[in-house]
């Protein structure tokens, strides 16, 4: 069989959740390793786009932005948009999964990276819509990132440019007035 030139097909997903059954603790906490270790990865990837989302958002280059597109069909996950996740609340509490941990990993995790994609597409399909969905992505971000304990990495789009000082005093001269003299 050759290539055709086409990015690789996602990896199978070993352990399919709608194989296990509600009690079958060993099947879904098998998935839930799986799963979140995969959505983990492809979150980590994705976070790593911040500063270069942050840049073109500030001066766009439509030669780097196409560069950096084509590799993210090649590099970047799908995981998060193909696989498939258990949505059974009482199945996950039953196999003893950290609940608040497993909300996030199918939540705010695969969103965040669900956000960070569609603002890196959208950068030349929708520009207008980036900075709401990179907002988005922070949000859920720092969701995922609490859940499951990830350092937070310093980058251009989390740091929060200085907003002007409402007072202008140190602008202009200090108004110096005499005390009333006294008899």
């Amino acid at each position: 069989m050759g290539t055709s030139g086409r990015a690789p097909a996602v990896e199978a997903q070993k352990v399919d959740p709608g194989q296990c059954s509600a009690d079958d603790k060993a099947c879904i906490t098998g998935w839930y390793k799986e799963y979140s270790a995969a959505i983990l990865d492809e979150f980590r990837y994705y976070a790593g786009q911040e500063d270069f989302l942050a840049d073109m958002l500030a001066e766009p280059q439509a030669t780097l932005l196409n560069a950096k597109l084509s590799l993210l069909l090649v590099e970047g996950g799908l995981k998060y948009d193909q696989w498939t996740l258990l949505d059974d609340d009482g199945a996950a509490k039953n196999a003893g999964l950290d609940m608040a941990r497993y909300h996030a990993i199918i939540g705010p995790c695969r969103e965040a990276i669900s956000q960070m994609r569609t603002a890196l597409f959208d950068l030349r399909q929708r520009p207008e819509k980036v900075h709401a969905e990179a907002a988005q992505y922070l949000k859920n971000a720092a969701i995922c990132e609490k859940a499951f304990a990830l350092a937070a990495k310093p980058s251009k789009l989390r740091s929060k440019p200085r907003a002007a000082s409402p007072d202008p005093a140190g602008s202009r001269p200090m108004e110096i007035t005499p005390a009333k003299p006294q008899p």
